[in-house]
């Protein structure tokens, strides 16, 4: 069932079924008087029908009412086309105790309806184009046993005639309704049917319904003990040849804490913008042991509950009335800045909702494709902007496509960030009239504080082993938007098999290593001071078991806020830049050997054909390395360098290079050495290298 159809059997039906009952203070017995001037206001209103049997004064505040019978037609056009909405009620017996006049309304200690009460809402369209008229749904429903308490009615208001405002001008009765109160309410079983155009059927049957304490808009208690619903969907209505599809819905408890509506009439202008209302629209829903049954497949959740649904104060109104009206009556503005204008609004207003705790437990599906199930589902402050957090615990699928089990013990992802979402629309507007700039591309690039992967592992037939990570954490943090300041990542026990490699040369690199699986871990740390202006990388590692281990460590200085404030700026920014050191070490690189065995190798057909043994392909490409570095070669640097090449390629044992420069050398300084003396940079910069077997 539709969660509009839902909302109206727990918090509508009860009352509405309930509320044959008094507008003003009566003459005589309050309780029959009240039901007359019911029955005169709903005429007034534009009822079809208002009518009753009988109606019994059986004591002096009490009375029973029956063969109650109450309908409403109302019809609305948008451009050619009209649609008309019947709501209709038939009350058969309603016993009404303890009422209490006052000038605001009428109180009930208690009423009372038993047997079934039936209620029915058909929704019928007419296209322009179109002779007859279409039904696009049919909904009946039947109340068993139900009984309120502590019950007051406001006295309601005439609903005006206004053509110009046909669907703004019901907004009064709905601020009245507010000041409903009921102390208790339940009907032990409500029942509903709902037929829709294409064919679809659904049933549901929604056992033990209550609420508690009903004030000031707010609801602090709504429960059903078990709910059922099945659909029969025509998937094909114009093939004969397939059956409808049929699905089944069943669902322990139900609990709705803290319903707030003022909160959401404001925000969408029922209620005037300056009305003082709380900022919790719902305090938790809940929802236990749902099971959905197709022929298809099954699906359950143990439980569902959130917590803490919330509308940020200073969120600007929707005024939802206003587009009503226009919409009915086909006045909406079509001219490209009003509906721009339209679409800025509305994203403004979804900002300001929020919720702060969302929890799914024990998560199974079971289909002939896929079956498996996810033990929790955490999601933390969440908005349309915002994630402060989502983690995803313990999820195990089988798949039948290539016999393919999925492992994942944790996924966490924190602190996820957009921009303004109305920003979105203007971007799309720039992109239409011109190429957006770099900084205006930059500005759309949502933030993404951390990422954390645990326990991943993938297999099936077509991998000889599986898939597997140990651990993946990235964090960003002290953003200039979009760029964080501050990065610390790692990998751990990454584990591929090499034949799983898309890459043929990887393939065979890995493969002279002898090597079955790619075993390979990292970490980063990268950091930018504000205060003193450096740039620290310490330490990048990446290493590959059985294939080596680089490290890089670096600081560089005067990189200004600027450069992350407007990168289109950076290169002129980047004249205060120094490189204060560096250091790189390279050890264990036995893929380096494999690399250079598989290049020289491809100089021939079969290994026969080398050109040169490794130790002299090693020196060749030593040899070429040092015609590139120009009058540098010549100096005790080059020498060292060109040694220490020669060293590592032959035998990969250990290969590092150091910066050390007595003070920061400014990048400029470098830049232009290079020009013009490149052989004075080693001793500039204090650098050094050595290699070892």
């Amino acid at each position: 069932m539709t969660h509009k159809i839902r909302t109206y059997l727990m918090s509508g039906a009860l009352t509405v079924s309930l509320g044959f009952v008094g507008l003003t203070p009566a003459l005589a017995n309050p309780a029959t008087d009240s039901v007359e001037r019911f029955f005169a206001w709903a005429k007034e209103t534009g009822a079809v029908t208002a009518e009753y049997g009988s109606l019994i004064e059986t004591a002096p505040e009490d009375a029973i009412l029956r063969d109650a019978k109450l309908a409403w037609s109302f019809s609305f056009k948008f451009g050619g086309d009209e649609l008309t909405v019947d709501l209709a009620m038939n009350a058969p017996e309603t016993r009404f105790f303890g009422a209490k006049k006052s000038d605001d309304g009428v109180f009930f200690q208690k009423i009372e309806q038993p047997g079934v009460f039936e209620f029915r809402v058909n929704a019928a369209e007419k296209a322009a184009d179109e002779g007859e008229e279409k039904t696009l749904f049919a909904l009946t429903g039947r109340q068993h046993d139900a009984v309120t308490t502590g019950y007051f009615q406001p006295t309601l208001p005439v609903i005006a005639e206004a053509p110009e405002q046909p669907v703004s001008r019901f907004f009064p009765l709905l601020r009245t309704a507010l000041d409903t109160r009921i102390e208790a309410s339940s009907a032990r079983l409500v029942e509903a049917e709902t037929r829709l155009a294409d064919g679809s059927i659904q049933t549901d049957r929604y056992e033990g319904l209550s609420i508690k304490g009903m004030h000031d808009g707010r609801i602090a208690e709504q429960r059903i003990e078990r709910m059922v619903s099945e659909s029969t969907l025509d998937l094909t209505p114009d093939d004969d040849t397939d059956k409808p599809m049929t699905m089944r819905q069943e669902s322990g408890v139900y609990l709705v804490l803290g319903q707030d509506l003022k909160p959401v009439l404001r925000l969408v202008g029922i209620l005037p913008a300056d009305t003082k209302v709380r900022d919790t629209v719902m305090e938790r829903t809940e929802l236990n042991d749902l099971t959905v049954s197709t022929p298809v497949g099954s699906f359950s959740l143990k439980k569902a509950a959130a917590d803490n649904a919330h509308i940020a104060p200073q969120t600007p109104v929707f005024p939802i009335g206003e587009l009503a009206d226009q919409a009915v009556l086909g006045t909406v503005p079509e001219d490209r800045a009003a509906v721009l204008e339209l679409g800025r609004n509305a994203l403004r207003t979804l900002e300001g909702l929020s919720v702060a705790n969302l929890e799914l437990d024990a998560l199974a599906i079971k289909s002939e494709e896929v079956s498996g199930g996810i033990d929790k589902i955490a999601v933390k402050n969440a908005s349309y902007r915002n994630l402060g957090d989502l983690t995803i615990e313990g999820t195990a699928f089988k798949i039948r496509e290539n016999d393919t089990d999925f492992a994942l013990a944790r996924f966490q992802m924190s602190d996820l960030a957009l921009s303004p979402l109305a920003s979105y629309l203007g971007f799309m507007v720039l992109a239409d009239e011109k190429e957006p700039s770099l900084t205006e591309y930059l500005s759309m690039v949502p933030t993404l504080g951390l990422i954390d992967i645990q326990g991943l592992k993938v297999a099936s037939n077509k991998l000889p082993t599986p898939i597997s990570l140990t651990h993946y954490r990235f964090a960003m943090s002290d953003f200039i938007a979009p760029f964080p300041t501050r990065i610390d990542g790692e990998t751990k026990g990454l584990e591929i098999p090499v034949r799983a490699l898309d890459n043929k040369d990887a393939r065979r690199i890995f493969g002279r290593l002898g090597l079955a699986s790619l075993r390979y871990s990292d970490e980063i740390k990268l950091a930018w001071n504000e205060d003193d202006q450096t740039l620290r990388l310490d330490p990048m590692k990446i290493a590959i078991d059985g294939g080596g281990t680089v490290e890089l460590a670096f600081e560089l200085g005067g990189i200004p806020r600027i450069v992350f404030e407007d990168p289109e700026q950076a290169q002129a920014a980047m004249a205060t830049a120094t490189v204060n050191r560096l250091r790189l070490a390279i050890t264990d690189a036995r893929l380096v050997t494999s690399i250079l065995d598989s290049v020289n190798g491809n100089k021939g057909d079969t290994p026969e054909d080398l050109t040169a043994t490794s130790e002299e392909f090693a020196q060749m490409l030593a040899d070429e390395a040092m015609t590139n570095l120009g009058p540098v070669k010549d100096t005790s640097f080059g020498q060292n360098l060109h040694a220490a090449i020669k060293t590592f390629l032959v035998s990969p044992g250990r290969f590092e290079l150091h910066v050390e420069p007595n003070a920061p050398v400014p990048a400029t300084q470098i830049l232009g050495m290079l020009a013009t003396s490149p052989q004075m940079l080693p001793g500039l910069l204090n650098a050094s290298v050595s290699a070892a077997p």
